[in-house]
Formats: structure tokens, sequence, C-alpha cells
């Protein structure tokens, strides 16, 4: 047999050991690319019957589902859990409760209204529900004022389905077959969940301790590791990347054993990680290097950063963006910290169509959130709570204290002329939903009150009325097909990948941000940014940013000088 022959006899027998498997209980630890999802789907469509997969961020979500193709119920962990919060009891809150992702901000508010004391700082209730501290009293006092409010956050709706599956197994749905995609992004709260599914279904789980990279929400990538050593779960391996070229494939491989030698990445799940080159010869011949661009500078002025993936991204094969729109991938992702990718995609904007900027929603109340609670319910305690806070703040520590000393509502103690105020912008708000006209007065009143354009607004609420109300043809054809380029940071690329990436922001201070004091995190965040890689991956840092004296990144160090190509960027250079 040849060597191509024997990767894919080597690769068949690692999916028909998943496939033949009697056991009910299965756990695969593999890489970036090597086929987790088109495991699922092999093994689902052995199966006839209602079947479960869980991932946990959005981008993944949605390629499963398209891959799996109705073979599962494919959804994100917390809309599962908001699901099943729709059908169970819950004390406290209805069937029909706000989801409020902002909850936390008000409950700390009500906190110290009415004097919840804690010897945590700042409260962090969201902390405890993610390792299930239940015995200090910040998970009470949080539910006690959710269902005042009527309304879930995403930790502590998933924390009341636990509850009510700790209190009646019988409510533990079952399913044919559960499947579990990133593992290694779940936490205490999570993994409990996990448990009880598990516990009345057969169920495969997924991960790579080496892409571990929420720590931020109390995730941790040991308990991928305990799953990979409990005798009661079957392991499996998919060693074999079918998405990055040889030399990402080395490098990461390199650069995870210089982590381990350094002592980072302790209890690590000992794994293969291969190129699959029968399918990724040609463009591992074809881009033999990562290509280190050290820019001399980069600021408004001197944009060097852009004008560099300007100049790759033009040098790119007609074939190349025709295989990156067929294939329903970015043609270009660039990942770093947001403060660069503000400038880069201001620069590609004026260079480029299609370039793609999602900057983190604001995590500070708005009165627009009220707004949209009251659009819904305009008697909601939700709602008026974020629109007093804002507006009256003095006066909104006594409306809560009386509200709870006298077992009443919100709306009933505001101030009849304060209520009509708002009720008539919310009602302008669902005028222009139904495609009314509200005229310039009532424009420019909704405008004032919010502090945001109309256009602003529309986006925000995320209304489809361009069409009704300037009389514009829809269109939504595919872009002509044009070419993605994506800007995102290093956790937003988790679940993507793109025929070219840019991972910016590789200098000391930024990443690793404490040399130091490097974490495990940090060594991950670079993994998981480099193995998002189809074709060719550029690795930049800069000398100067913002006028701020940089070092290259001591992880470029890592990685074996013969991975890497450098080119100097700097005025020369253009």
């Amino acid at each position: 047999m040849t060597q191509s022959e024997d990767l894919a006899a080597a690769r068949a027998e690692c999916l028909k050991s998943i496939l033949t498997s009697e056991s009910s209980r299965q756990i695969i630890v593999a890489g970036a690319g090597t086929g987790k999802t088109f495991t699922f789907k092999q093994l689902l469509e052995r199966i006839s019957g209602n079947s479960l997969a869980i991932t946990f961020i959005n981008a993944l979500a949605n390629d499963m589902a398209k891959e799996l193709n109705g073979l599962a119920d494919t959804r994100t962990f917390h809309s599962f859990c908001r699901y099943l919060l729709h059908k169970v009891e819950s004390d406290g809150i209805s069937a029909d409760f706000h989801l409020f992702p902002k909850l936390e901000k008000l409950v700390d508010l009500d906190a110290t209204a009415l004097g919840f004391a804690n010897s945590i700082e700042n409260n962090q209730f969201s902390a405890a529900f993610r390792a299930l501290v239940e015995d200090d009293g910040r998970t009470a006092f949080y539910l006690e004022r959710a269902s005042f409010y009527n309304a879930v956050g995403f930790d502590d709706c998933v924390y009341r389905v636990l509850r009510v599956f700790r209190d009646a197994n019988e409510s533990v749905p079952q399913f044919d077959q559960i499947v579990v995609d990133e593992y290694q992004d779940f936490n205490a709260l999570e993994v409990e969940f996990i448990d009880h599914l598990g516990s009345k279904s057969p169920i495969l789980i997924a991960g790579d301790d080496d892409q571990a990279i929420y720590d931020f929400k109390a995730a941790s990538p040991d308990y991928l590791r305990a799953k990979f050593v409990d005798p009661s779960f079957e392991t499996h391996e998919l060693p074999y990347c079918s998405r990055c070229t040889s030399v990402v494939v080395r490098a990461c491989n390199d650069f995870v054993a210089a982590a381990l030698k350094k002592g980072f990445l302790r209890g690590r799940v000992d794994k293969r990680y291969q190129c699959y080159e029968p399918g990724k010869r040609a463009d591992s011949e074809k881009y033999p290097q990562l290509i280190h661009a050290n820019c001399s500078v980069n600021s408004k002025k001197a944009p060097y950063i852009g004008r560099y993936i300007e100049q790759v991204v033009k040098s790119v094969s007609g074939e190349e963006v025709e295989a990156s729109i067929k294939g329903c991938y970015p043609l270009v992702l660039i990942m770093g910290p947001s403060h660069y990718l503000t400038q880069i995609h201001n620069y590609l904007v004026g260079c480029f169509e299609n370039v793609v900027y999602k900057p983190r929603p604001r995590d500070d109340l708005t009165l627009l959130d009220g707004y949209r609670v009251l659009l819904r319910d305009d008697r909601a305690n939700l709602g008026w709570r974020v629109v007093t806070q804002l507006e009256e703040p003095d006066l909104a520590p006594r409306l809560i204290d009386t509200a709870v000393r006298e077992g009443s509502d919100l709306y009933s103690k505001l101030e009849e002329g304060f209520r009509d105020r708002h009720l008539a912008c919310i009602e302008s708000l669902r005028a222009l939903m139904r495609g009314d006209e509200i005229g310039q007065d009532g424009i420019h009143a909704l405008e004032k009150r919010l502090g945001l354009p109309l256009d602003a607004v529309k986006l925000e609420l995320k209304m489809d009325i361009e069409n009704k109300v300037d009389g514009l043809e829809n269109e939504t054809e595919e872009q002509d097909r044009q070419p993605e380029i994506r800007l995102t940071t290093y956790n937003g690329s988790k679940g993507m990948s793109a025929g070219f990436t840019f991972i910016v922001g590789l200098e000391n201070e930024v990443l690793p941000r404490t040399p130091d004091r490097i974490s495990d995190n940090e060594i991950c965040q670079f993994v998981v940014a480099l193995t998002r890689t189809r074709q060719q991956c550029h690795l930049i840092s800069t000398g100067f940013f913002a006028g701020v004296k940089r070092n290259a990144s001591d992880f470029l160090a890592w990685i074996p000088p013969e991975h890497i190509s450098r080119v100097r960027v700097d005025k020369n250079f253009f």
C-alpha cells in the first residue's frame, strides 16, 4: 500500500472503532479539524430516532446543524437549557420568562439597595452559579430577584433546570443518542447538567484540552481529562487533521511540546495530531512555511498591518477565492485584540467589499434594553427596573425597597407622567415595527430619548423594516458571491476556519499579557488561532502599536525556526 492508502485505512479504522462500539458512554479527545462533526453524522445516520447534538458556541452549532441535516436536534448548550426551562416548572418564574443576559447587573444593584451582605467582592453571582457554590446566599438571593423580574440570564437558566433534574429524575429527557462537542468549554454547573442527561441516554463526548480558552466562565479542561480516564467511558482518537497544512500541524505540535517542557498544560491528554496528507498535499507544498510579518509600526498614519494584509489578499489566486466561496468559509480570518482589529478594519473597508467585523456588544445597561422588554409587556418589572435605573438612579433604590416591602410591582409605584413619557416612545417603536410612519417629531423624540439615530435603533432591534419605510427593494442576494474577510478576537475564532489567517497582537504584554506569568489559557488561545488555517497562516507582530513600543511575543520562539519564514514590514517593504 502507498503512504496515502495507509493513512486512509488508519483514519477509517479510527472512525470504525467509534461507529461499531457497543458502549453507551464514549469520549473522543481530538485536535482541530480532525472530523468530529463528520463522525457525529456517521454515528447518527445509524440511529433512527430522537437524537440531540450540543455544542457551546453559535458558530459551531450552526455548522453542525447544516452538516447533520436534521439527524439530531442541534443546539447550543444554553439554547437547549432555555428550551427545557420553557417546558419544566421552575419556582418563581413563568413559562414566558424574559431572557436578559445583563440580569446580573440589576441583581448587583438590588443587592446594594436591599442591603444584601456578602463577603465576596462585587458579589460575583455568576461565579457562584458556575462553580456550584450554593451555601453562601448568593444563588438564593439572585433567584429571588430574578423571580421578581420573571427573567433569567445564561447561568441561572442552567441552574434552574439542573435543580429540576435533581429533584425529579423523571424530568430528565431521554434520547436515542446524545453527542456533545467542545466539552473542554464546560464548567462545573454545565458538567453536572450533562451528567444528568447522560444518565438517561447513550452519550458521545468530544473535545480537545489544547483548545480550552473559556476560563473567564470557569470552564476547565480538567472535566474533559477526568472523563478520559473514567473507566465507565470508552476512549477513542481522531488524529488526522483534514483542515490544516502540514507545517501548521507540525508547528502546533512543536508549540505544545515546548509548552509542556516549560511546565505548562499539566494533566494534558496525550494525543496524536497529524496532517492528513492525501487531502492537504497540494496546499502543504504551496505553503510550506508560516509567515512571521514583523511590522515596524502600526498607527492611523502608518497602518502597516492593514497594508500588509491587503497586499497578501490581493495576491490570492482566483481558484482559492472560488474555493472559499464554494466551501462557505471566509477567505480571510484576522484574529487579535479588539483595539488592533478596529484599526485594521477601518483600513480594509476602504480596500475590499464584504469585510465583516462585529465588535463585542455593549455590556452596560441601556434604555433600549428596558424598552425591548416593555415592547413585550408594558407592565414588566424588568423593563421598568432598567428604565428607572437609567432615568432616575436616585429613585431606583427606594423604589425597589418599597416594592419588596409591600409586595407590589414597579409599574404601580411609578409617577404617571414618568410612565407616559416612556410608553409614548414604546408606542413609536411598535409603530416602526408595523411599518407605520411616526413623523419627524416622533423620530426626533425617539432619537433624543434613546441617544441613538433611528438607523441604529432599527439595527439594534434587528428590525427588517427598511423596505416599508423607504420603499426600497430588498436586496438579499448572495452579495454577488463576494469572498469574505472576517475579523474576530482569539476567543471569537473558535468554530471558524479560513483559507488565509492572520494572527495579530503577537507581542509580549498582549499575547501573552504577562510574559513571566503565562497562562495555559493564553497558550490554548494561540493553538486555537493557529489551527483555524486551511492554506496559509501569517503571524504578525509590531515594533510600535499606536505609539507604544512592543517586543515580539515569546510564543514565536516556541515554534522551531524551520517552520517560519520572516518578513520585515516597514516603509521600504511597500
